[in-house]
Order: C-alpha cells, then sequence, then structure tokens
C-alpha cells in the first residue's frame, strides 16, 4: 500500500451480495421469524458496491426474507460518505438511458478525470445532495416524487433524489458530521479550482523517488508479478488476471481507468477530493515520534497502486466473460465492469437478472476509446488549439489590412 495512501476511496475486494451471505453462513429454522428487520453492518467499505449490489438483488431473497432490510454504513471519512450518497443518487436517476447511466457511475467511482459533461453532472448532483442533507437535518420539506411530469429530464431527476431520501436515514448522524456533508458537496462545483493531473504527478514523484523517469518498468514489474500471478478469483491462478496490462498501466500513469467514449478528460472528479490531516516534522519527542503542529493537507489522497477494476471488473454471473483463447481471455476487466453495472441497473428496475445474450450472442465487449487523456496528449492538444487560434487572427489581420 502507498506510504502516503492516507484515505482509501474505492475498495479492492469485488462486490458481495450481503444478504447471499447471510443465508450461506446462518441455518434458518422453520420457527425463525423471516419477517423480522435484517440488519447489515458495513464498516468502511470506502464506496457503495455492496450496498449496490445487495439492493438490486433484494427480489432473488423475496422469500426467505420478505421482512425488511436495514442497512448500517460506517465511515471514517465524510468524502466516503458523501460518496457513497452520490453514486447511488446515480443509479436511480431515472433521466439518463441505461447505458449512460453506467458510464457516468464508472467515470465517478473510479476516474481521477471526467469529460466536461460528467463534471456538469456532478455539480448538479452535488447541489440536489447538498438541499438533501440540509433538509434531512431540519426535518423540513423533503423532494416527492412527482408522477404527473415524470416525462421532462428535470422532474426525473428530482424524481431519484426523492427515492434516495426515503431510504436514507442519517438520524445517527452528529449535526457536525452533517455540516462536513454538505461542506463535501459544495467542493463538487466546477468553480472550485483544483488541479488533478498536477496531484496524481506529485503523488506519483513521491512513491516512485528516483525511479521516476522508469516507472513504466516498474509498473510492469507490479503487474507481472504480484497481480498477475494473484490470478482471477475462482479461476486457475495460472490464467492469470482478466485486468488487461494497457488498462492497469494507463490507469497508474493518468489516474483514468474507463475510457468508454472518444472525449476529451480534462476534468477533475472533485469527489476524489479530500482532506489529510497529519503532523510536521518539526521536532520529535524521546520516542520519536513526530510532534510538530497538527496541519490538514486538502487534494488527492486516495490509492495510486491498486486499481479499482477489483470492484466491479474480476467476477461476473456470466461465465462467457472468462473464456481463454489462445492462453489468454477474449474479455478484459473494463468489459464484465461495464456488463455488471448494466446487469445491476436492469435487475434494480425489473427484479430479473439479466441475460442479454442468453440466445447464444456474444459476451458485451467495451468499446475501444482513443481520446487525447494522457498529459502529454493534453499538452499537444491545447497547443495545436492555440496555433490554430494565432493563424485565425493572423488571418483577419491581413484581411483587415
Amino acid at each position: 500500500m502507498d506510504a502516503l495512501n492516507a484515505q482509501q476511496l474505492h475498495g479492492f475486494s469485488p462486490a458481495l451480495d450481503l444478504i447471499a451471505i447471510v443465508e450461506s453462513s446462518l441455518e434458518l429454522k422453520e420457527d425463525t421469524n423471516r419477517d423480522a428487520p435484517l440488519c447489515l453492518l458495513q464498516l468502511a467499505p470506502y464506496d457503495p458496491r455492496h450496498t449496490v449490489y445487495t439492493l438490486s438483488r433484494c427480489e432473488r431473497h423475496s422469500i426467505s426474507h420478505p421482512g425488511p432490510i436495514h442497512m448500517y454504513v460506517y465511515e471514517e471519512e465524510p468524502e466516503n460518505l458523501a460518496r457513497h450518497f452520490l453514486l447511488l443518487s446515480v443509479l436511480l436517476d431515472s433521466s439518463l438511458l441505461p447505458k449512460e447511466r453506467m458510464e457516468i457511475f464508472l467515470e465517478l467511482h473510479s476516474n481521477a478525470m471526467l469529460r466536461e459533461r460528467t463534471a456538469t453532472y456532478l455539480e448538479n448532483r452535488g447541489r440536489e445532495l447538498e438541499a438533501l442533507v440540509v433538509s434531512l437535518s431540519s426535518k423540513g420539506e423533503l423532494p416527492t416524487a412527482n408522477a404527473s411530469r415524470a416525462d421532462s429530464t428535470t422532474s426525473a431527476s428530482s424524481n431519484s433524489i426523492a427515492i434516495l431520501a426515503s431510504i436514507l436515514d442519517i438520524s445517527m448522524l452528529k449535526f457536525q458530521d452533517r455540516d462536513k456533508l454538505v461542506d463535501v458537496f459544495k467542493a463538487y462545483r466546477r468553480s472550485v479550482p483544483f488541479d488533478m493531473v498536477r496531484a496524481w504527478d506529485i503523488r506519483s514523484r513521491k512513491w516512485y523517488g528516483d525511479r521516476f523517469d522508469f516507472r513504466r518498468n516498474m509498473i510492469d514489474w507490479d503487474y507481472h508479478m504480484p497481480l498477475l500471478q494473484a490470478g482471477t478469483p475462482g479461476l486457475d491462478p495460472a490464467s492469470g488476471s482478466i485486468i488487461h496490462f494497457h488498462h492497469f498501466r494507463f490507469w497508474r500513469m493518468t489516474g483514468i481507468a474507463f475510457e468508454l467514449r472518444d472525449s476529451h478528460y480534462n476534468e477533475p472528479n472533485r469527489s476524489l477530493i479530500s482532506n489529510a490531516v497529519g503532523r510536521t516534522k518539526d521536532f520529535k519527542d524521546r520516542n520519536g515520534q513526530d510532534v510538530g503542529r497538527s496541519v490538514s493537507a486538502w487534494g488527492y489522497w486516495g490509492d495510486i497502486l491498486n486499481s479499482p477494476y477489483h470492484c466491479f471488473g474480476i467476477v461476473s454471473e456470466d461465465p462467457s466473460f472468462f473464456k481463454i483463447t489462445n492462453k489468454q481471455f477474449g474479455r478484459t476487466a473494463v468489459d464484465v465492469a461495464e456488463h455488471n453495472v448494466l446487469s445491476l441497473l436492469h435487475e434494480l428496475r425489473t427484479g430479473e437478472p439479466w441475460t442479454p445474450h442468453s440466445s447464444g450472442g456474444e459476451a458485451h465487449r467495451a468499446r475501444v476509446a482513443r481520446g487525447p487523456t494522457s498529459v502529454a496528449d493534453l499538452e499537444e492538444e491545447s497547443n495545436k488549439r492555440q496555433k490554430a487560434e494565432a493563424a485565425c487572427k493572423e488571418q483577419q489581420q491581413q484581411q483587415q489590412q
């Protein structure tokens, strides 16, 4: 783990159906009260992957557990809890098509850089969630679903916030923690300046040190030794990992895990910005501990070593994603993640598992994107734009003369 990894902003284990785990670990007796509430506690899951899986598959357990389900989530930092609210609201947003919802969900969950449209969506969502937390805290008028205007995009987005308000309970949070949540949602606005490319570069330079210029070789080692030898869950470790090397290296270099469209990923993912608290190294006590001033730094303090593909991209109910051809997987973790999120949306909406190619078709394959997302490509695009603008001004001046 990175020594500077102050806060984990995404999980590093596959998403789980918590109700299925309870059923497999407990033997329900005949006299068991099945209508009693089922209480589930998550301690620092770092993202809502378990919550999303459990909610989408509730219909599968409607017979064994017909009673209500109470899910409790404990997070150490307000930024992680705010991301729970954010990602749940994205999945419930009926104003977006399922595929677009999937893309925005994976972008906000895993990418350090976003498209401009996603950054605007994040800002609008932040304002709505900020108002939601204030309403829940003050016990004021909560947003309600409006079925008469469900055709409009604005009302559909408001309906998703109303649905989220109906399943959320923040009564156990202190008012101080609620105020921190509001501050986090305010930081989602595009007017808040932040250079994610520089932040990622600083974290990388600190970790690699003198080997920064040879970081591609170190990434190669990290992939082919620990990750590749660990294999894929449920398969022979000799088969390797379904996480593709190029995807892993691109995320380690740029912080972008899912490049789903031919777009410019030039906006920072402000939901990954957080505060890290520590002490300066002014002097040490007799035990060698730093006892300097207590300080806090605002920036990107998430993981830069372990990729976010483990959350949704390495396990699937569909075995066709793990077919091996010529000693390598025919699909990647990006394909599996897209399929898993789409299947979650389908099951959340219909209550039935999604089998898109049950008639014999091929498994889902992600669309290859080739957008300029590296630092060098972004600088090259900026230089081209400046040269084009200068040439246009020069032509205008010549025409005027």
